[in-house]
């Protein structure tokens, strides 16, 4: 309710006083940011889910322990949003066990493309990686667990080759069939729709081979492991910096609560 009072009182001044009647991109941009921060200023501080985690625990021990869980269940739902093209991760969609660790993500969605048979996102972050659960994370976690982590995910699923392809096949055809039937071209099984296939498990693959750091891996191997340029990491260090940038969040919607 505040951000839309807020939004409303802008736009009204836009008219009023300066003649204008919508800002420019840059200019709603910076009215976002600011909101955001307004909020995370004086409603929701970024330290909400740590000081709630903090009370749950017995003790230090456990509350370690679940960071740590914390920390893996992250990458495996960043993981999984970023290679399914998964939107609207809303906080309510994501579902915490205190007795566990566990995150159990609802109402998984993948956005579909207009005008091809893929999977694609208007999100403007990779994943949900909010203040909240950044500071909860802290950067010993995030850091040390959760970019390892992400990695891992990707390795072992994209190692050795073409294993992922075989297991994604049902799903991309399903997916294929789904987005011709929507456009009724589903007249069975041609080329194109083959074709289609195979271009949406490559889709998924790559973008999985993309948070393995396949390329900044062979880049390494090629060089022998001498003078490496980039951390073999890079990849996934770039669209976790992506996720966290208050620039991006703010573009996200108030929907999206990325104050928290």
């Amino acid at each position: 309710m505040f951000v839309g009072e807020k939004v409303r009182k802008v736009l009204r001044d836009y008219r009023q006083q300066l003649s204008k009647k919508q800002p420019t991109k840059v200019e709603y941009v910076t009215l976002k940011k600011d909101m955001c921060d307004e909020v995370s200023s004086k409603m929701v501080p970024g330290d909400v889910l740590s000081n709630y985690m903090i009370q749950s625990m017995v003790g230090p021990d456990e509350l370690w322990r679940m960071r740590k869980q914390f920390a893996l269940q992250v990458a495996s739902s960043s993981f999984m949003t970023y290679i399914f093209s998964l939107s609207s991760r809303h906080p309510s969609r994501f579902q915490i066990s205190r007795a566990t660790g566990l995150i159990a993500m609802t109402e998984l969605l993948p956005g579909i493309s207009g005008s091809l048979p893929l999977f694609a996102t208007t999100d403007v972050v990779p994943f949900r990686l909010t203040p909240n659960m950044q500071n909860f994370l802290g950067p010993i976690f995030t850091e040390g667990i959760l970019t390892s982590g992400i990695m891992a995910i990707g390795r072992s699923l994209t190692e050795p080759e073409f294993d992922l392809e075989q297991q994604l096949c049902l799903l991309s055809k399903d997916e294929v069939f789904s987005w011709f039937s929507m456009r009724g071209r589903a007249n069975g099984v041609d080329q194109l729709f083959k074709s289609s296939v195979n271009a949406h498990i490559d889709h998924i693959v790559k973008r999985a081979e993309v948070m393995a750091c396949k390329l900044e891996r062979e880049s390494t191997q090629a060089n022998n492991g001498a003078s490496a340029t980039v951390p073999v990491v890079q990849t996934v260090t770039s669209l976790i910096s992506s996720a966290t940038n208050p620039i991006q969040l703010a573009k996200m919607g108030e929907l999206y609560q990325p104050w928290f």
